[in-house]
């Protein structure tokens, strides 16, 4: 068995992903746990840093079309309602004081 590090490795892991991946309702759920992809992706977000923005542009674009696809299915359940999302915030007893 062949377990180099290459590009073609890494082709492997990425199509193996996105087969898994592909149509699968929990995908978003991914993002929005704090993981390290969430962390990854944010962190480049915010600190608008074009390196790390084009080594995720991958997992970017997807998360993009994914996001377009949800909307597009629910636009008509959510016509005319205003939807306010929050992102969940954990604080430890020390960081409220």
């Amino acid at each position: 068995m062949n377990m180099s590090k290459g590009d073609d490795a890494k082709q492997i892991m990425i199509d193996k992903c996105r087969l898994h991946y592909n149509g699968n309702p929990t995908y978003l759920r991914w993002y929005t746990k704090t993981g390290f992809i969430y962390r990854l992706v944010n962190q480049a977000l915010r600190t608008e840093d074009i390196e790390a923005l084009l080594a995720l542009r991958f997992y970017i674009t997807d998360l993009c079309e994914c996001l377009t696809r949800e909307y597009i299915n629910n636009r008509e359940y959510f016509s005319g309602i205003t939807i306010t999302l929050y992102r969940r915030l954990t604080l430890d007893d020390n960081q409220i004081d």
